[in-house]
């Protein structure tokens, strides 16, 4: 039985693997899932996930994907270490309402089984973001604060 479900898996990772969702022109270097398939992905990849709440509306949002997104440094770490996730907080209200979402911008950051390592509203310069992702994708979040990891990281 235990065979069944890790071939399943598999199979899922590969069908995944080559139907990548992609959203928006700026952020096609960074390889973004559905909700549902980031859930299959992550189980399988054992990675963290980075999950993005944006509407079409936002202003700063726009700024994220023209910014932040198109920069080949932060989508590279994103598709190293992370299982990005894109949500269109209009139109994916459920998973908006489960991280009660009440602004865009919303990043969350999770570990591989989704539980919450933490959340940051609002625009992120790419320098920023890359930043907390090292943070977050080296564990350094149970050790210290940002601040200090940045200072260590600074040396």
């Amino acid at each position: 039985m235990k065979n069944k479900s890790i071939i399943a898996l598999i199979v899922a990772y590969l069908i995944l693997s080559v139907c990548i969702p992609c959203s928006g022109a700026a952020s096609k270097n960074i390889n973004w899932y559905s909700y549902d398939e980031a859930k299959t992905l992550s189980q399988i990849n054992a990675g963290k996930v980075f999950l993005y709440f944006y509407s079409t509306s936002c202003h700063y949002c726009g700024l994220m994907e023209k910014n932040t997104f198109s920069n080949s440094t932060v989508a590279k770490y994103l598709n190293q270490n992370f299982t990005s996730i894109k949500v269109n907080s209009d139109r994916e209200k459920n998973i908006s309402n489960i991280y009660r979402i009440r602004g865009n911008p919303t990043n969350y950051f999770l570990t591989e089984d989704f539980k919450v390592i933490g959340q940051l509203p609002g625009y992120l310069p790419p320098k920023d973001l890359l930043n907390i992702l090292k943070y977050i994708h080296t564990d350094s979040f149970n050790k210290m604060t940002l601040s200090d990891f940045l200072k260590e990281t600074s040396r």
